[in-house]
């Protein structure tokens, strides 16, 4: 992890503690109910974002903001779990997740979690492709939607090869075993940098979309009122609706 990007965070995190105090943000009778209670926040599987370090711990920015938020300005207890996205997805289901941070449109979430208004970032969503491969195949994460992409691309016609991870999508990709590729940016470029490859000049790369991600309360967490009203309280009166990724960068 970037050390210089976590002293950024956690002076950034300082900014949001000493607002909520100076704001007179009171822990409400709904939070003193809840002091020590854990919470699960849940995570796809998504370098630099959220990864599984080599300690089996999970780590990544998303995961050292989140972290850092909730321990600084809530009353929850949290421990964060990293996993493919498929398994997050059957954890929340299952009601073992009460937090996730995830776009909106991802079909097997939708009915299961309330989607908090707040942005938490943008992702820039890319398709990669190599030159001169006519077939039409593309790598990608089992169970990703892609804001709509994956739809997009299956009606024309594209085969897709599932892997579980973005790690895995990237390999396949680069040993030529896909056409295309369909990816985050800065999970590509992570991996590149992770393992000292560059960039091949015969790929192409075709910019999608700018696609924002969000916080997103189980349906099923014992929690999900005292955490959305957490939310509210930490968007509404320190944010003032910027993303919570402006935020940390504008202060640090």
């Amino acid at each position: 992890m970037d050390i210089q990007f976590k002293t950024k965070v956690t002076h950034a995190l300082s900014v949001i503690i000493a607002s909520v105090l100076l704001q007179g943000l009171s822990i409400t009778p709904l939070f003193a109910q809840i002091i020590n209670n854990k919470i699960t926040v849940g995570l796809s599987v998504l370098p630099p974002f959220s990864e599984m370090l080599s300690d089996n711990q999970c780590g990544g920015t998303y995961v050292d903001a989140v972290k850092q938020l909730i321990y600084e300005s809530s009353p929850f207890d949290v421990s964060v779990v990293c996993a493919p996205p498929i398994r997050i997805y059957r954890m929340i289901e299952a009601g073992n997740v009460d937090l996730t941070i995830n776009v909106k449109t991802t079909k097997r979430l939708i009915q299961h979690v309330t989607f908090h208004p707040m942005l938490f970032s943008n992702l820039s969503l890319v398709l990669y492709t190599h030159e001169n491969r006519p077939e039409k195949s593309i790598a990608a994460i089992r169970g990703f939607d892609y804001h709509g992409f994956r739809q997009k691309f299956t009606e024309e016609d594209y085969q897709f090869v599932d892997v579980p991870n973005g790690m895995d999508a990237v390999e396949i990709f680069l040993r030529e075993r896909s056409a295309s590729l369909l990816l985050y940016e800065g999970t590509f470029e992570w991996y590149l940098s992770k393992n000292n490859e560059v960039l091949i000049k015969n790929i192409i790369k075709s910019d999608l979309q700018l696609v924002p991600t969000y916080f997103a309360v189980s349906n099923r967490s014992e929690h999900k009122r005292a955490i959305e009203q957490w939310l509210n309280r930490v968007d509404n009166t320190v944010l003032n609706r910027q993303s919570v990724w402006q935020f940390l960068h504008s202060k640090s």
